[in-house]
């Protein structure tokens, strides 16, 4: 069995429970809330505002023509310049609209192909492959606009500094930000010159300074506010959070205690008799019942061999009165479940022991670094098919 005990950061309690038998394991994190900063999504697009440019950036993509006749200069305009344009000329010429169904958005391709002058100018195709970031809806996700609306974004002397930011966020996005999040101020590579390049990654930089600035003064109005010093939350940790205001998660969870004791008595049944789940969640339901088998018994099914015809019975008798208590009266569970769980004996694969350590370890780092989305459930580690899956229980 491994145990990575109590963790203590910033007031919060976090365990992490993880246990390795036989070819089988689980992990369970055990914390009431934690708020994820740099949650570092797969697939979010770039901050780019090409369908919401603020002043700045509408006027440097204005003093540039795209119709210049050097064809050196024709072909290092930056793409993101090339979109604004187009964008603002598209909009003019539909009501202020931008394209929006698969007609229109084709058509905007064209109107980008048909700038080109010639074949090789790898900033019109940039544009072309990244028109998409001109299509995607103005604002705020929905996911954040839930963080806003949470009532723990009423602050008081006893909130947390994280969610302190989220009131000074949700002021902000009403007010200066005329509902988009704060711009996080970086420029992925382009075809372009340098000069133009090194001028937009300036533009870019200064409104993300901008709009962190303005966070950071509302914040510290909200800690003088509700009667904490104002300076209790560093400058560094609110330009973080400016950084990435449009990808923060909050996860809460269910306590240990709550999952043994109180159980979601739905999803346990539907866990039970769902093909896809059943035996993972007998896993689950077998490794507590050969808890129970050891505090019972004083030994683990199976561990000595010459008991062995005599454990499974009781095993399967301790998981059944097990599945009662927890109110799932009838069921059952898969016979050669049972006798595996016997068959390993109490034994700690090295192997598994590792696998089911190392990914309790990596929930460790993600908690107190508050980097990366933790897992949310409980999951189950099935070396017997080579399986995991993830249960909320």
């Amino acid at each position: 069995m491994i145990k990575l005990d109590r963790i203590c950061r910033e007031a919060n309690v976090i365990l992490i429970f993880a246990r390795s038998y036989g070819l089988t394991g689980f992990v369970r994190i055990s914390v009431k809330e934690h708020d994820v900063i740099e949650s570092k999504p797969e697939h979010f697009l770039d901050d780019l505002r090409l369908n919401n440019p603020w002043p700045e950036l509408k006027r440097f993509a204005d003093d540039i023509d795209l119709n210049v006749q050097d064809p050196v200069v024709h072909k290092h305009i930056p793409y993101v310049v090339i979109l604004v344009k187009m964008a603002d000329e598209w909009a003019k010429s539909h009501g202020g609209r931008l394209p929006s169904t698969r007609e229109e958005k084709k058509e905007f391709k064209e109107l980008l192909k048909a700038g080109m002058v010639a074949q090789d100018e790898d900033n019109y195709k940039e544009a072309i492959d990244s028109s998409f970031k001109v299509f995607a809806p103005r604002g705020i996700s929905m996911e954040l606009q839930q963080i806003l609306n949470d009532s723990a974004a009423e602050v008081d002397s006893n909130s947390s500094d994280f969610w302190v930011l989220v009131a000074a966020l949700k002021d902000f996005i009403a007010n200066e930000g005329g509902g988009e999040a704060p711009l996080e101020g970086s420029i992925p590579d382009m075809t372009s010159s340098t000069e133009q390049y090194v001028n937009l990654q300036n533009i870019y930089h200064a409104k993300a300074e901008a709009d962190f600035l303005v966070i950071e003064r509302v914040a510290r109005g909200i800690l003088k506010k509700i009667g904490r010093d104002s300076n209790s939350i560093s400058r560094s940790t609110i330009k973080s959070f400016c950084k990435n205001a449009r990808k923060l998660k909050v996860c809460r969870y269910r306590l240990i205690e709550d999952e043994f004791n109180a159980p979601n008595l739905p999803d346990l049944q539907k866990y039970l008799t769902d093909e896809d789940s059943s035996i993972a969640m007998g896993i689950y339901i077998l490794l507590r019942a050969a808890d129970r088998f050891s505090a019972n018994y004083n030994s683990f099914p199976g561990q000595f061999d010459s008991a062995m015809d005599e454990d499974i019975p009781r095993l399967k008798s301790t998981a059944i009165g097990l599945l009662n208590d927890l109110g799932c009266n009838g069921a059952t569970l898969a016979e050669d479940l049972i006798n595996e769980m016997c068959r390993f004996g109490a034994a700690e694969l090295h192997a598994v022991a590792a696998l089911v350590g190392g990914i309790a370890s990596q929930e460790v780092i993600k908690l107190i670094t508050k980097q990366f989305v933790p897992m949310s459930g409980t999951y189950i580690f099935n070396g017997i098919d080579h399986k995991s899956q993830l249960l909320s229980l």
